[in-house]
C-alpha cells in the first residue's frame, strides 16, 4: 500500500538528477540545523502532503517554507513524537485544517499496533511519521525521523516501510526498528 506519488512532495533537483523525494537536512544553512532537523524535514514533509503544497517545487522553494516553520535561529529538532504531534497538530490549524494526531510508542505496544496505525493512515492518503531510537545505518539512524510513504507486506513481522529520508526514498523493515525504540505520529483530518 503507498501514497499516491501526487501525495510525496516532490523538490526539483536543481543538479539535473532526478527529482527529490521530501526534503534533506543537510541542505540546511547551519551546522547543527544539519545533524538535528530530521523531525523538521519529517513535519514539512508531512504538513506539504497534508496541505496539497507536494510541488514540485525548486529547493530554494522548499527552504522558504522550512524557514516559515522553523524561523530564525531555531532548527528542527523534535525529540519526541509527542512533541511533534503537538507542533504538527498546531501548524495545522494555523492553516485551519482540524486534526486528530495520533502518536505509538513502541516501548508500550506492539509492531501490531504500528503496522494497523501505518495502513490505516496509508488508506486514507495519509503519509505517517517515524522515529527510530536505534539502529546504526542510513536511512533510520539513531533518533532519526522519516516520512512514511508505503508499506509492503501484509503481516507487521514482515513489513518492509517506503521511508522518504535525505531526499530519497529507502525500504525499512518495520521489525528492525520497531523491535528496538521507535515512535510513529499519524494523523486523521477532521
Amino acid at each position: 500500500m503507498y501514497l499516491p506519488e501526487s501525495s510525496f512532495v516532490r523538490v526539483i533537483n536543481d543538479r539535473g538528477g532526478p527529482n527529490y523525494t521530501g526534503g534533506d537536512q543537510s541542505w540546511l544553512e547551519k551546522p547543527l540545523s544539519r545533524k538535528t532537523s530530521c523531525g523538521g524535514i519529517a513535519l514539512l514533509n508531512m504538513l506539504c502532503s497534508l496541505t496539497g503544497r507536494t510541488g514540485p517545487m525548486e529547493k530554494g522553494e522548499y527552504l522558504d517554507l522550512y524557514r516559515s516553520v522553523f524561523p530564525m535561529a531555531l532548527s528542527g529538532f523534535i525529540p519526541f513524537a509527542r512533541c511533534f504531534a503537538r507542533r504538527l497538530k498546531k501548524l495545522l490549524a494555523l492553516r485551519g485544517i482540524g486534526a486528530d494526531i495520533y502518536s505509538v510508542i513502541s516501548l508500550t505496544s506492539s509492531p501490531a499496533i504500528a503496522f494497523a496505525a501505518i495502513t490505516d493512515s496509508l488508506a486514507r492518503g495519509l503519509p505517517a511519521a517515524l522515529q527510530n531510537w536505534g539502529g546504526a545505518e542510513k536511512p533510520v539512524r539513531p533518533y532519526h525521523w522519516v516520512t512514511v510513504l508505503g508499506v509492503e507486506g501484509e503481516k507487521p513481522e514482515s513489513a518492509v516501510l517506503l521511508v522518504s529520508s535525505w531526499g530519497s526514498v529507502y525500504r525499512y523493515p518495520l521489525s528492525s526498528c520497531w523491535r528496538g525504540k521507535a515512535s510513529l505520529v499519524t494523523v486523521k483530518l477532521t
